[in-house]
């Protein structure tokens, strides 16, 4: 099969004794979707395919890098067999898919047009960067577990998912995006989001955290449609507000748009040793919302009194504050006092 190129389907390198091992693959000496067989640190094969494009791999001590070239948005790079280390991958072009799911990332993963689909394992051993400069179409993002990862899109994110993202210490990485319409994290999460456009009103669609967000911001240049939380712990979360601004509005100058929150819920989890699901954060919204409730009446919601404001914009107050704790208040008629929440919160 090697001896002739016109039948060159697959070609499969065992790890020799060289510190660096290279192949391509894809579309190859005029054939197409040749297939490239590598061997991770465990000598278990690791197989990339693309369909339609070139892709060139090296292997070294860091892992896998790979370039890929003459890729369109209906290109699609997969890369299966053993757990393997994707140390980078970079594209000038579009990608359709990339598919990695026994790949953890440890360094940059750079797209320089749309990317449709990205699956990956963990994201561990950075800091690593995703960056995809292409606006228009969505990108839908899964991952494992996550660890300093910083995500930057020119694309809105149609949706993203990870078991958990955590950090190891006190600096938050970030991701910035144009709109999140899906967003789930089945652990803790610790990073912060920037959004600055939406769809259909919306920067944010459905956010569902079932840990703490411990120490980040949140901010939607416009409405947030539905966020659950276990527990919002030193934390920021704005809708409307100015993008400088990183304290509680004192006006209705420090709102940049007319933006509401629609359903905000904080689950107090008994497992953690935190009581509180809301402590010490501020979460202002911009216009007139049903802006906190929580479904389940018997679980506190005790709220970080002395911290939040609703402030009155020109297209008028929060019309309607529903908290639903053991007792349930009601707030109807803003900016007058809010004498029954012993949260003190003042509208």
């Amino acid at each position: 099969m090697m001896g002739n190129a016109h039948l060159l389907r697959e070609l499969t390198i065992h790890r020799g004794a060289v510190s660096a091992t290279s192949g391509q693959f894809g579309d190859v000496n005029g054939q197409h979707g040749v297939k490239l067989t590598l061997q991770n640190a465990q000598g278990e094969p690791v197989t990339f395919a693309l369909k339609s494009g070139t892709g060139m791999v090296t292997e070294s001590d860091t892992g896998f890098d790979l370039t890929l070239t003459q890729t369109t948005a209906r290109s699609s790079f997969t890369m299966t067999g053993g757990a393997a280390v994707l140390h980078g991958l970079a594209d000038a072009g579009s990608l359709g898919a990339v598919r990695a799911t026994r790949a953890d990332l440890t360094g940059d993963l750079t797209i320089g047009g749309t990317l449709g689909s990205l699956s990956l394992h963990d994201v561990n051993g950075g800091p690593s960067h995703i960056v995809i400069s292409g606006a228009g179409r969505p990108t839908s993002i899964h991952l494992q577990r996550v660890s300093q990862l910083s995500i930057d899109t020119a694309s809105p994110i149609a949706g993203l998912a990870a078991t958990n993202w955590v950090e190891p210490g006190a600096v938050r990485r970030h991701i910035d995006a144009p709109w999140l319409g899906s967003f789930r994290v089945t652990g803790d999460f610790a990073a912060n989001v920037n959004l600055s456009a939406a769809n259909h009103g919306a920067s944010i669609q459905n956010f569902f955290v079932s840990g703490n967000l411990e120490q980040v911001q949140i901010r939607a240049a416009l409405g947030i449609q539905r966020m659950i939380v276990g527990a919002l712990n030193n934390s920021l979360l704005f809708a409307g507000v100015q993008a400088g601004l990183n304290t509680l509005p004192q006006g209705p100058g420090d709102f940049a748009a007319q933006a509401k929150i629609g359903v905000l819920e904080a689950r107090a989890s008994p497992a953690r040793s935190s009581p509180s699901p809301a402590r010490t954060s501020p979460l202002p919204a911009s216009a007139r919302s049903s802006w906190a409730r929580s479904r389940r009446r018997t679980t506190a919601f005790p709220l970080a009194s002395r911290r939040y404001r609703f402030s009155p914009t020109a297209a008028g107050p929060v019309r309607r504050l529903v908290v639903r704790r053991r007792n349930t208040c009601r707030c109807t008629t803003c900016p007058s006092p809010v004498s029954q929440i012993k949260s003190r919160i003042t509208c």
